[in-house]
């Protein structure tokens, strides 16, 4: 249930504070106690700010007084909500908060994930001492090591709220974001590899004159023969799995032509390796 609404406050973005958590003026603080039964404020609050424009952004406070009259924010914190420094906007209370059982979080980028790895315990430690609310696709960070600024994004929380707060004993699941560039590198890898094993024997036989691109020049005709190049039946195509314009290589199965046992046998005597004959070549289907 939300309170305290009508009151005119100042957003302050701030550098080097280290906590999700917002800093209140003095006399904000006072008079959010001036509206409690108790006079007493809870130990986290959910603050809800409200933009003459229609924007909306929802805060936490455990606490901490700020040095201005305007409500302070972190620098990190105000980019990844997107609230820029200077906002006016109402204010209002959600005194009454329910507490996550469980919430999912995924870091926002691949490079967030490396810094992370090897250490997803601790951002599960750490985000219960510097975040008290969260909802689904908030963009929030953490400060690690005391150095490292590693962003996350809610992926779900249990019960489904719009906004739940976190205690002690929520449990905090952090998902791996893998990149997706040396994914796809693997799967390119394996299928250059599927057709690098892609074999076929089939029978050539030497083109006829109707591929021979014949021309004038200078009063004399001249004859190109088409080279490099091995026409292939759609069917025969589809059935070996060639594609139109691959290159491939060519190899004969049977002994290259010209060459007699015998001259098989004084290489082999000599000890020469007999090549064997192969050509790179486009398939036409």
């Amino acid at each position: 249930m939300a309170s305290g609404g009508g009151m005119e406050v100042e957003v302050r973005v701030v550098g080097g504070a280290r906590s999700c958590f917002v800093a209140l003026p003095l006399h904000l603080i006072e008079a959010l106690s001036r509206t409690s039964a108790s006079g007493d404020l809870p130990p986290v609050l959910a603050l809800d700010l409200r933009a003459a424009a229609g924007a909306r952004w929802s805060l936490a406070w455990s606490g901490a007084a700020s040095r201005s009259r305007a409500i302070e924010v972190a620098q990190e914190l105000a980019e990844c909500i997107s609230l820029p420094d200077g906002t006016i906007a109402q204010l209002s209370v959600a005194h009454s908060l329910t507490r996550a059982d469980s919430v999912s979080i995924e870091p926002f980028s691949e490079d967030d994930w490396e810094i992370l790895e090897s250490r997803a315990d601790l951002a599960e430690e750490t985000i219960l001492q510097q975040v008290g609310i969260v909802y689904e696709g908030m963009k929030f960070p953490l400060w690690l090591d005391g150095h490292n600024i590693v962003k996350f994004v809610v992926v779900s929380s249990s019960p489904k709220k719009s906004v739940v707060q976190l205690v002690p004993g929520t449990e905090v699941a952090v998902a791996p974001k893998k990149r997706k560039e040396k994914y796809q590198d693997v799967q390119k890898q394996g299928s250059l590899k599927e057709q690098v094993e892609t074999k076929a024997l089939l029978r050539v036989q030497a083109a006829d004159r109707k591929y021979t691109h014949k021309f004038k020049s200078k009063g004399i005709e001249l004859g190109v023969v088409l080279s490099y190049a091995v026409l292939i039946h759609p069917d025969t195509a589809a059935r070996t799995s060639f594609g139109n314009l691959q290159l491939v290589t060519i190899s004969s199965k049977s002994s290259p032509k010209g060459l007699t046992e015998q001259g098989k046998e004084a290489g082999q005597k000599k000890g020469v390796a007999v090549p064997k004959r192969t050509r790179e070549v486009v398939v036409y289907c």
